[in-house]
C-alpha cells in the first residue's frame, strides 16, 4: 500500500514536472534565437559586406549627374501632378476622346475645342521625357518608411494616353511613329523601376504591359503590312527597358537593412503592409541578423542566376522558402518583407514570358498571310517556340474566333490556358486573339 501511494507520488511530480522542464527548453531556445543571435550582429554584417550585399543607401544609390536639360525625372513627377489636379471626369475625357480617334466608339464626344491641345501638350511632355537621357528622382532612402510612390498610379493612368496615340498613328499608317510612342511608353517605365527597387516595378511592368498589348493589336489590325511587321519586330526583340531585377532586389536588400538598423524602439510602422517596431533592442538586432542572413544567401544565388527573369525568380523563392522553413521568431519579419516582394518578382518575370508569346504570335501571323488560316500546331512554325517555364513548346489551341497561346507557368502545370485572376484560376500566362483582338492575362 505504501509503495502504491510511492509510486503515485513520484508520478505526480513527473507529470508536474515536465512541463516546467519543457517551458525552460522553449525558454532556453527563445533566449539563443534572440540574445546570442543579437550578439552576432557584427559578424553577420561582415558576412554580408563580403558578399556585397548593400547594407547603406551609398552602397546602391546610382551617382547620377546630370544637367537639368538630361534629366526626365522633373517632367515626370510634373506631368503625374498636373494629372492629379484635373477632374475625374476631365481625365476621362481626355482618354475616352483619344481612344475614339483610334476605334471609333458611340456615344464619345472630342467637340470640346480644348480637347485636341490639351492631349498634344501632354504627349509632346511625355516624348520629352523619354527621350532624356536618364531620370534622377531624389528618394530619400535614409528613411524608407516615409517613401510615398503614390504619383506613380497617376502617372500610369496619364501616360497610358501614349499607346492611344500610337494606336491613332497606326491607323494612319505612320507605323514607324507608332512604335516610336510604345518604346517611349515602356521607356519612361524603365526610368521609374531602376532606382526604385521593387517598389518601382509595378508601374514599370504597367506600362510595359501597355505599351505590348497595342504594339500586339496594332500587328493584328494591320496584318499585311510589311512596315507594321518590321516595325513590330524590332519592338518585340528589343528588351533593353524590362526590369532590372538583379538591381531592384539589391536595393530591397538595402532598404531592409535600413528599416530595421533605424527602427526606433516602441515606435512601429508599416512598410509594404508589414508592421516594423516596437521592439527591444536585442528583438531588433536579432531581426537584423537574420535579414542579413537571407540576403547573403539570396544575392550570390540571384546574380548567378542574372539577367535571366525566370531564374532569378527561382532563387529568390528557393532562399525564401528554405529560410522559412528554419522556424523561429526572429525569422517571422524577414520571411514577411521577403514574401511581399514576391508578386512584383512573379509579374517582371511573367512579363519575359509574354514578350516570348508575342514573338511566336509574329510568326504565327506570317504564317496567316501565307495560309490564309491560323496554324494547326505550332510545330509548322518557321521559329522557336519554346515555353521558358518547360522547355517544350507553348501551349497552343486554334478556335472559330482565333487561337490562345500560353506558358504554363511557374508551376509548370498545365491548366489549359486558364490565367490566374485575383489569385484563384489557372496559372498560365496567355495571349489570347479573336478576329483582330489581343488579350493578355496571366500575373
Amino acid at each position: 500500500m505504501a509503495g502504491s501511494k510511492r509510486g503515485l507520488l513520484i508520478g505526480g511530480m513527473i507529470v508536474a514536472t515536465v512541463p516546467i522542464i519543457g517551458l525552460i527548453g522553449s525558454g532556453y531556445w527563445l533566449y539563443q534565437d534572440i540574445s546570442v543571435t543579437a550578439g552576432q550582429l557584427e559578424a553577420a554584417k561582415s558576412n554580408a559586406v563580403s558578399e556585397n550585399v548593400p547594407l547603406e543607401p551609398a552602397d546602391w544609390v546610382r551617382a547620377v549627374s546630370l544637367d537639368k536639360k538630361d534629366n526626365a525625372a522633373p517632367i515626370m513627377e510634373s506631368v503625374a501632378k498636373e494629372w492629379e489636379a484635373r477632374s475625374e471626369e476631365d481625365r476621362r475625357k481626355i482618354q475616352n476622346g483619344l481612344w475614339s480617334l483610334a476605334t471609333p466608339a458611340p456615344n464619345v464626344s472630342t467637340e470640346d475645342p480644348r480637347f485636341v491641345p490639351m492631349v498634344e501638350e501632354i504627349i509632346q511632355e511625355l516624348r520629352l521625357a523619354a527621350s532624356k537621357k536618364d531620370a534622377d528622382f531624389q528618394i530619400d532612402w535614409e528613411n524608407p518608411d516615409q517613401i510615398d510612390f503614390a504619383w506613380h498610379s497617376s502617372f500610369t493612368d496619364v501616360a497610358r494616353l501614349l499607346a492611344s496615340k500610337a494606336a491613332i498613328e497606326a491607323r494612319a499608317g505612320q507605323f514607324e511613329k507608332a512604335f516610336q510612342d510604345l518604346h517611349a511608353l515602356r521607356k519612361l517605365g524603365q526610368f521609374l523601376s531602376r532606382d526604385g527597387t521593387t517598389l518601382g516595378l509595378p508601374a514599370h511592368v504597367t506600362l510595359e504591359h501597355m505599351a505590348l498589348n497595342e504594339a500586339e493589336r496594332i500587328l493584328l489590325r494591320y496584318p499585311k503590312a510589311s512596315s507594321c511587321q518590321s516595325q513590330y519586330q524590332s519592338f518585340i526583340e528589343d528588351k533593353s527597358t524590362q526590369p532590372d531585377l538583379l538591381r531592384c532586389l539589391e536595393g530591397d536588400a538595402m532598404v531592409s537593412n535600413v528599416l530595421l538598423a533605424r527602427s526606433i524602439e516602441g515606435k512601429e510602422f508599416y512598410y509594404r503592409g508589414v508592421k516594423i517596431g516596437a521592439a527591444n533592442g536585442s528583438i531588433r538586432k536579432a531581426t537584423q541578423v537574420r535579414e542579413l542572413e537571407f540576403w547573403t544567401q539570396a544575392l550570390p544565388l540571384i546574380r548567378s542566376a542574372a539577367p535571366h527573369p525566370i531564374d532569378i525568380q527561382n532563387a529568390y523563392l528557393e532562399t525564401m522558402h528554405q529560410f522559412g522553413d528554419q522556424k523561429s521568431p526572429t525569422r517571422v519579419l524577414p520571411h514577411q518583407l521577403a514574401q511581399a516582394a514576391v508578386n512584383d518578382i512573379q509579374r517582371a518575370s511573367a512579363l519575359f514570358v509574354k514578350y516570348e508569346l508575342g514573338r511566336v504570335l509574329l510568326a504565327i501571323n506570317r504564317y496567316h498571310n501565307a495560309n490564309g488560316a491560323w496554324p494547326e500546331s505550332l510545330s509548322v512554325l518557321n521559329e522557336s517556340a519554346t515555353d521558358p517555364y518547360s522547355d517544350s513548346f507553348f501551349g497552343y489551341k486554334r478556335n472559330e474566333d482565333g487561337f490562345v497561346l500560353y506558358s504554363l507557368g511557374a508551376d509548370e502545370f498545365d491548366d489549359e490556358g486558364l490565367p490566374r485572376r485575383e489569385g484563384f484560376g489557372g496559372s498560365d500566362i496567355v495571349l489570347r486573339v479573336e478576329g483582330d483582338m489581343v488579350t493578355n492575362e496571366g500575373i
